[in-house]
């Protein structure tokens, strides 16, 4: 059964731009041109600083393997910057890509989530004793010095501390740390064990970086994600789908058949979930319903080409595992 969720048809599924494009990738391009950052509003104000955080003195050009090891070793991940190194590390660059620390740390099980690009999220996932991997551009001039470190603090008088380079313990101000962190385009990346939200989340952002989990084989990491969402916000239907698929694959097909009717109680006609919906009727033997829901979801607007040959493949399988006339006699 092809339902929307297969591999062999996740192109469908991207080029229908179903809820709010689930997998839809997110764009990590360094800008020289972002706003000026606030202040930190919210600077708590006995300062915090998260001391039992891990320190990986870098070596020559990896900042980027000793920064990422020192956030997936807080979130319980055995690693140090030499066994990340090679997975990372691009020699051509002299460099690591921030997709390429998005990509190593789903591998290891876990969530990476990008911060808003300022100053009062960094503070927000520090409130949750949470450090954040940062980039900054530490050049001067029309010299671009790319440099990953991770925050682990905001202290009294609005100093930033952070886990940098060689040294363990770097101060800076508010407006050094400013201008260093947007002129490398105000990226930040914090790295959840899996059921774990991002303090003051986004939870369509929190969705896609749970989804693009399940590529890579993590379903139940995915799945915590998706209970962990639902759990603050019960029908959030990019998660009520992504809970659904995961149900499915683990043919647990009446659950799966209760969560797609959840979503459409709200999105009546949605033809990815009218499409998965019918193969968990199917999978039940329910082959009737099964029919009459591919051929609702095939009675709406022209569909991408791509999409309308799966759920036209869908009806095809139903017909198919149908009793014939003459078996019926």
């Amino acid at each position: 059964m092809l339902s929307i969720y297969s591999t062999k048809f996740e192109r469908a599924r991207y080029k229908a731009g179903l809820f709010f494009g689930l997998l839809c990738s997110l764009s990590f391009l360094i800008s020289g041109c972002a706003q000026r950052l606030p202040v930190f509003s919210e600077n708590p104000p006995r300062g915090i600083e998260l001391i039992d955080t891990p320190f990986f003195a870098q070596k020559e050009l990896q900042c980027g393997p000793a920064a990422l090891a020192t956030v997936l070793t807080e979130s319980g991940v055995e690693t140090t910057p030499d066994r990340l190194s090679p997975q990372i590390f691009l020699p051509d660059r002299k460099g690591t890509l921030q997709l390429e620390l998005i990509g190593a740390v789903r591998r290891h099980g876990r969530v990476p989530y990008v911060i808003d690009p300022q100053p009062d999220a960094l503070v927000a996932q520090l409130l949750e004793d949470r450090p954040v991997l940062i980039l900054q551009d530490l050049g001067a001039g029309p010299i671009r010095l790319y440099h990953y470190a991770v925050v682990i603090g905001i202290l009294p008088g609005k100093k930033v501390v952070l886990r940098s380079g060689t040294e363990k313990r770097v101060i800076l101000n508010e407006d050094a740390f400013a201008r260093s962190w947007q002129k490398a385009g105000n990226w930040g990346l914090v790295v959840l064990r899996p059921g774990e939200l991002p303090g003051n989340a986004d939870l369509d952002r929190y969705v896609k970086a749970v989804a693009a989990l399940e590529s890579l084989g993590h379903r139940q990491v995915a799945e915590q994600g998706y209970r962990a969402v639902l759990a603050r916000r019960p029908q959030h239907p990019a998660a009520l789908f992504g809970l659904g698929n995961g149900l499915l694959v683990k043919k647990e097909y009446g659950e799966a058949e209760k969560i797609y009717k959840k979503i459409l109680a709200e999105q009546p006609d949605n033809p990815a979930v009218l499409n998965n919906l019918a193969e968990a009727l199917l999978r039940q033997g329910l082959r009737k319903e099964a029919l009459e829901t591919i051929d609702r979801a095939l009675s709406g607007p022209p569909l991408p080409p791509d999409l309308a040959e799966v759920l036209a493949q869908t009806r095809r399988e139903i017909i198919a595992a149908s009793p014939s006339p003459a078996s019926a006699q």
